[in-house]
């Protein structure tokens, strides 16, 4: 009986990089009939995913939080971000597979800065297995840290499957802060001649 998770990250200094996830559940059965294998994916505010291409991908996914496409980051309502909460397709039977998920992410624009990258830490997903209604919401060990996902206390648990907890790092391309005077001219430039 084996299981694992692993994220890796696909075009991690790009404003689209892809999350991708490996779940191993050789051998595994639920721990009960009423048992779902699932991943929770918790984004900070400056990254985020558009719910239309996620439901394109995987029908059965949900986003609990900031879903805004076009807010460039000092405009994020939520300031914890979002959650994108991924139950995976398994059978109730001994399960032989490794489940892969790609996650494609988008970044919003950051204030230009000195660099050309800015580092970004994203927490790793949780994988694991949740028992109860599938419309019961998530137990406070779930919902306690990442507050956008609505609570339950009594009707649903969480087994977390065993998985790396340090963070990935996203390589976020920013403006050059040196270019910032020739932006704004060219700005009210372009504005001033196609106002007339």
């Amino acid at each position: 009986m084996s299981q694992w998770v692993v994220s890796t990250l696909n075009g991690a200094h790009s404003l689209h990089p892809h999350l991708l996830t490996s779940v191993q559940v050789s051998g595994q059965v639920p721990p009960a009939s009423d048992c779902h294998l699932e991943l929770i994916y918790p984004l900070p505010p400056s990254v985020f995913v558009d719910p239309h291409q996620l439901l394109d991908l995987y029908s059965y996914a949900t986003v609990y939080g900031e879903v805004d496409l076009e807010a460039p980051l000092e405009h994020v309502q939520e300031t914890p971000g979002s959650v994108v909460h991924l139950p995976l397709p398994v059978q109730s039977t001994p399960l032989q597979s490794t489940l892969s998920i790609d996650l494609p992410l988008h970044l919003r624009y950051q204030s230009p800065a000195q660099t050309q990258y800015q580092p970004l830490h994203l927490p790793q997903p949780i994988a694991g297995w949740r028992c109860g209604p599938l419309e019961a919401g998530f137990p406070p060990s779930l919902s306690d840290v990442w507050t956008l996902l609505p609570t339950n206390t009594s009707m649903v648990t969480f087994e977390p499957l065993q998985q790396p907890q340090d963070p990935l790092v996203l390589g976020v391309p920013v403006g050059d802060k040196r270019d910032t005077l020739l932006v704004e001219v060219g700005t009210l430039t372009s504005d001033t001649v196609h106002s007339k």
